[in-house]
């Protein structure tokens, strides 16, 4: 059920805040934010829902929970293993996570 998915994001959020240092999940969730945000600006230009493996594993890979949330919001490694690759039909989610996000990161700015 969709409460179920929405429900798993604000789970994955706080699983990245909880077991990272702040800078670590703020940084990852900085990242990510910005990365949905413009796919949400452009959700037909496939060069933002592809993203390089390499790049973001270095900038993701460690972090708890970073991974999870990634996979969650709908990226899945292309078959050559190169790309995260986010297919169109995951993007209508993506403001309600963008804004857990926001809030999430917001507390910790202030």
């Amino acid at each position: 059920s969709n409460l179920g998915t929405k429900d798993l994001a604000g789970k994955l959020i706080r699983k990245v805040w909880n077991e990272n240092d702040t800078k670590t999940a703020t940084k990852a969730l900085s990242l990510l934010n910005k990365i949905l945000k413009n796919v949400v600006k452009d959700p037909k230009a496939d060069k933002l829902r592809k993203l390089k493996m390499s790049a973001l594993d270095k900038r993701l890979g460690s972090v708890k929970g970073g991974p999870e949330l990634l996979a969650h919001v709908g990226f899945a490694p292309n078959a050559e293993k190169t790309h995260y690759v986010m297919p169109t039909d995951a993007v209508p989610m993506l403001p309600d996570i963008i804004a857990k996000i926001t809030a999430r990161v917001a507390v910790s700015t202030q």
